[in-house]
Formats: structure tokens, C-alpha cells, sequence
């Protein structure tokens, strides 16, 4: 898939990191935000969260985003301590006039190995959520990011200046304009054993064990057999992200009218074993083309919906009373959650009781004229544009900064 004859591929060694825990304690603190405050009180994927801890944490880190100049500082410690030399014989090598990295927080060390060698770097985020869970520790002399939001909060918590970022668009949903990607409905339908007649909905894993998701599936279903969801079937897409996620989902994979999407293939010859192959991408990109609906919790999914034209359905509610640290309503408190609520261009369904009426309006409607407007503004700010040339706009962002 990768072959090219200007194409050559090396081993990435990894930097020992040294002092990982206090210097990402520190890179929180000097970013001290809402969004930071939120994952240090809520249990998000892993343990309960100390009560004690958290308020240890607003005592000694809550200062720090006040004291002038403190990024650079944490920034400099961090180098200081982890200075990246692993990679360091790679350039005096090739002798490569820039380098960059598509995960930042994930190579810093090569990025500072490059400035030692007086080489120009470019970072960009893997996603769109980041930019305020911590500081960097690594600042580039150039940032790429996917929109207008990130570029706000790139100079808000990472010390960048407006000169110092592009906006490309989001790079991975350029396949969502290669319409010879897409198959008919009907075959899309013989693969998963579904009815072509039937409405699909298609649902997206938050993903590790956030909350217990199965239930608003078993909650969903009951209404089909109840017969107040007619002609509807379900596809549940596990989180690529996280090993085993369609485990979660064993409870209901037994009803015919839900199937289990099990295409993804982890890939250990990637750092995060992501599964980026043409059998992944098509079928995630019919999935989302086919569907009448896509319903996730508060999952990134939902701009890949959204850029496929696939109505949304957020749920924000909790099926029975659970403990604050496992309920749904939780990961609607950061930042880049809200910055969708505040588009209106999807269905945020907030009670139990009018879920299935949002599904049946929408399956019966379509968006609404308020999500429609909404659209646009998601499009403009959390796409930028869905015009399938973001990759080719990162491509002449970095040829010009060589230039």
C-alpha cells in the first residue's frame, strides 16, 4: 500500500523516557483548563480517580498555567531530560532539509534530534482532541492542523502564533470524496446479511470501557421487538482504537436484527495498531455511506458521519442511575465535545424517554432545518473543507515551508 520508489523506510527507535509521570503532570498543569480539570475528576477509560488526588492536583498545578512563561520552561526541562538522540544517525544520513511528524506528543524526540541539526520541523496532531488535554513538549517551528478550532486552541494552550499554523482540512476524510470507493446498497447489505428495504443504523463505539454501552443497544432493540422501531437494523462498528472493543458488545450480537462489525485487523507494524488498510477504509466509508443514521455517545465518529451527509444521533443520557464516574453524561463536559453541541448540527438526546422518538423522526425525516444549518457550521469549523484535497493542501504546505 506504502511502496514507492521515493519512498524509504526506516525502523523508528524509541527514547527512553525519563520522568514521564511528573513531566506530564507538569505539561497538564501548565495548560490548567476546564477540559484538564474534568479528565483529573472523572474516571474516563481506566480507574476511579483518587478524590484526594484531585484536589492535590488543583492545589500544586492549578497555579502553574499563571506563572509567565511557564510552557517554555516545562518545555525545556522536558528536552533537557529527554533529549532524543535515538534517531540522531538518520540525519546525518539523509540530510533532510524538514521533518514531520503526523503525532504530536507521539516523536518528539525525533522533532528535537532535527532542530539539533538545525533542521526545520513540522508537527501536526493525530486528532482533533488534544490540543487541550496537554502541553506539548515539543513546539515546531510550523504546525499543521485540520481546522479553525484546533488553530484557536493551538494558540491558546501551545504557545503558537497565527503565522505559525495551517489549516488543511482533515486529512483521512479525503476518501470520503473517492465515490468509486462505495458499492451498491445491495451489496453493502449482502456482506452484513442485511435487508437492502430496511433502514440501517449504524452505531460507533466510544470505545475501552467508558461506560456500558451494550445497554442502549439492548434498549434499542427492546423497542424493535416492541414494535415501536419498524424495518430497522443495526451495525455496531468497534473503536479501532482499542483491543478487543467488540467484546463489549457480545450480549447483543445474538439478535438478528444487530450485527456485529468485525472487518478491523490490528496492525502491529504500526505504533497504535490501527487497522489502515483498503478493506478497512471501504467498509468503514459504506458503513457510513449506507447508513440512514449513525448513534455514538460522544465519539469522533461523528464528524466522519457528518462529512458522509449520515444524520446524528449524541446520547447524553444514562439508561439506569450509575455511579458520576461511569455515566454517559461525563464525556460531554470537555471542550471539543461542547465545540459540537454548539453547531446544532446533530441530535443530542438528553433523556431516555425521547430517544426512540429521535431515532423513529429521524429514520421518518431526516435532520432537521436547524441541523441542516448546522452542518455548514460544522463543515466550516471542525472540517474546515470536505472537498477531498486535504492531503494535497498538506502536501503544498510542506513544499512551501522547504522552499
Amino acid at each position: 500500500m506504502f511502496a514507492h520508489k521515493n519512498l524509504i523506510i526506516e525502523e523508528y527507535k524509541p527514547d527512553r523516557a525519563r520522568l514521564r509521570g511528573i513531566l506530564t503532570e507538569l505539561k497538564k498543569g501548565a495548560v490548567f483548563n476546564h477540559t484538564v480539570r474534568i479528565r483529573f475528576k472523572y474516571r474516563i477509560t481506566g480507574r476511579v480517580p483518587s478524590r484526594v488526588l484531585y484536589y492535590v492536583r488543583l492545589i500544586t498545578l492549578l497555579p502553574l498555567s499563571y506563572i509567565p512563561g511557564i510552557r517554555g520552561i516545562v518545555r525545556w526541562v522536558d528536552g533537557l531530560v529527554n533529549p532524543g538522540r535515538a534517531n540522531d544517525e538518520m540525519f546525518e544520513h539523509y540530510k533532510p532539509r524538514l521533518v514531520f511528524s503526523t503525532a504530536s506528543m507521539g516523536y518528539e524526540g525525533i522533532l528535537r534530534g532535527a532542530k539539533r541539526h538545525g533542521i526545520k520541523t513540522v508537527d501536526m496532531p493525530k486528532s482533533w482532541d488534544v490540543l487541550s488535554k496537554m502541553l506539548f513538549g515539543f513546539k515546531a517551528d510550523h504546525l499543521l492542523v485540520w481546522n479553525p478550532f484546533m488553530k484557536k486552541q493551538a494558540i491558546k494552550y501551545q504557545n503558537y502564533t497565527s503565522d505559525e499554523i495551517t489549516v488543511t482540512g482533515i486529512p483521512q476524510f479525503d476518501f470520503y470524496s473517492q465515490k468509486e470507493r462505495l458499492v451498491s446498497r445491495e451489496a453493502f447489505c449482502e456482506k452484513f446479511g442485511f435487508d437492502p428495504n430496511k433502514k440501517i443504523i449504524l452505531y460507533g463505539s466510544t470505545g475501552g470501557n467508558c461506560c456500558k454501552e451494550d445497554d442502549y443497544l439492548e434498549l434499542i432493540h427492546s423497542h424493535i421487538e416492541k414494535g415501536d422501531l419498524s424495518n430497522v437494523q443495526m451495525l455496531v462498528r468497534p473503536h479501532i482504537g482499542y483491543k478487543n472493543d467488540l467484546k463489549r458488545f457480545d450480549s447483543v450480537g445474538h439478535y438478528k436484527e444487530i450485527v456485529l462489525d468485525d472487518t478491523a485487523r490490528l496492525d502491529d507494524s504500526f505504533r497504535d495498531r490501527w487497522d489502515v488498510s483498503e478493506e478497512y477504509i471501504n467498509t468503514l466509508f459504506n458503513s457510513l455511506y449506507h447508513a440512514d443514521l449513525c448513534i455514538n455517545i460522544a465519539s469522533t465518529i461523528t464528524l466522519d458521519a457528518l462529512a458522509c451527509d449520515t444524520p446524528v444521533i449524541n446520547i447524553n443520557f444514562d439508561t439506569k442511575k450509575v455511579n458520576p464516574h461511569f455515566s454517559t453524561r461525563r464525556l460531554f463536559l470537555s471542550d471539543y465535545i461542547e465545540a459540537i453541541r454548539k453547531t446544532e448540527a446533530t441530535r443530542i438526546v438528553e433523556k431516555k424517554e425521547y430517544f426512540i422518538d429521535a431515532i423513529n423522526d429521524i429514520l421518518s425525516n431526516g435532520q432537521s432545518e436547524s441541523e441542516k444549518v448546522g452542518m455548514q457550521k460544522i463543515t466550516e469549523h471542525l472540517m474546515y473543507k470536505n472537498d477531498g484535497r486535504s492531503a494535497e493542501r498538506i502536501k503544498d504546505a510542506l513544499i512551501g515551508l522547504v522552499e
